[in-house]
């Protein structure tokens, strides 16, 4: 799995002159990153932060644990108290939160789910995904997580998992972080 932005530069504006480096650009000249960074963080006036990752899936359907890439995000924005908002601008994959400890269970999540769909050559979606559509929206979209002393408040076994159900492609997963201070 390979995380990078998904247009390859940096959306965020030039800060004003007097503005530090990673308060809404990009630290690194040009504005370009490469392949494995995720960009700096764009606070906006009432402190939300925001971020856009993007994930290489590799497998036609997969979970993918993204918890300490969304923690990294956390940390860098520097909210304490708040809330992660997490949403997937996609028809064919979703987000859930499970257990993290034994590598089984996001398999058998996905065997599970993909048994709830059956024989999908009775699907008639021309496009032959209608299985990817219909398990996203069994997960969902999107995720809120508290942020409690500046980390996921996520029990001890919890993960965030990103499901790719049409792959393998590049994806976002569009980053919120709400400040409560």
């Amino acid at each position: 799995m390979t995380w990078k932005l998904a247009s390859g530069a940096c959306p965020l504006p030039s800060p004003p002159p007097e503005q530090a480096p990673g308060e809404g650009t990009c630290c690194i000249p040009g504005g370009s990153l490469p392949t494995g960074t995720l960009p700096c963080r764009q606070r906006e006036a009432n402190g939300t932060v925001r971020r856009v990752l993007a994930v290489e899936t590799q497998a036609h359907r997969q979970f993918v644990d993204i918890t300490d890439r969304v923690q990294t995000v956390v940390r860098a924005s520097g909210v304490r108290e708040g809330r992660c908002v997490l949403f997937v601008p996609h028809t064919t994959a979703g987000l859930t939160i499970n257990e993290n400890d034994d590598p089984d269970v996001p398999r058998d999540m996905l065997t599970g789910l993909t048994d709830l769909l059956g024989d999908e050559s009775r699907f008639r979606h021309y496009e032959g995904n209608a299985g990817g559509h219909l398990l996203s929206s069994l997960l969902g979209v999107s995720l809120t997580i508290f942020i409690a002393e500046g980390k996921l408040a996520l029990g001890r076994w919890q993960a965030i998992y990103f499901g790719e159900f049409d792959g393998p492609r590049q994806r976002e997963v569009w980053v919120r972080i709400v400040s409560e201070a």
